[in-house]
């Protein structure tokens, strides 16, 4: 049987920056008090399972930037983990909010390797850049579900 491209193994090396980008269930659309949720959670995990650099939770999808970090084993944390933890717990968190049950997000993500400081300063413009391309705020600043490493500029 041929393999499907999002059945395709994700590629993981150690000790290296990925931008990661998650959909939503076709249909879902993330609340407010969800998308705090959804943030919340990627915060927490940093120091834990990653370093983090920047996130962005728009209604129907998240942006992180990361650098997976080593377990008890001395094993770099694999992204398939990371994500699962980010994504099962928000689930049931989300679904548990609006007394719901059902998909919340897609199985699959989009990840990719950042390869030097200047391909990681594009990518957390272009996280921050997000809900400002998506005519939610004027100023990235303004949107309460980003976070960047060293916080938001006063406004």
């Amino acid at each position: 049987m041929e393999k499907k491209f999002k059945d395709l193994p994700h590629i993981q090396l150690g000790n290296v920056v990925y931008h990661i980008t998650s959909s939503a269930a076709p249909g879902f659309s993330l609340c407010d008090d969800a998308r705090k949720i959804v943030l919340d959670s990627i915060v927490f995990l940093d120091g834990n399972k990653f370093h983090l650099y920047a996130a962005c939770v728009m209604p129907n999808h998240f942006h992180i930037l990361i650098r997976p970090l080593k377990d008890e084993n001395g094993e770099y944390y694999m992204l398939d983990s990371i994500m699962h933890s980010i994504k099962s717990y928000t689930a049931h968190e989300i679904n548990k909010l609006l007394n719901r049950k059902g998909q919340v997000w897609l199985k699959d993500y989009v990840d990719r390797i950042v390869r030097n400081d200047r391909d990681k300063q594009n990518v957390i413009n272009y996280i921050l850049a997000n809900p400002v391309e998506k005519g939610l705020v004027k100023k990235w600043v303004d949107y309460p579900f980003t976070w960047i490493r060293g916080g938001k500029p006063e406004k």
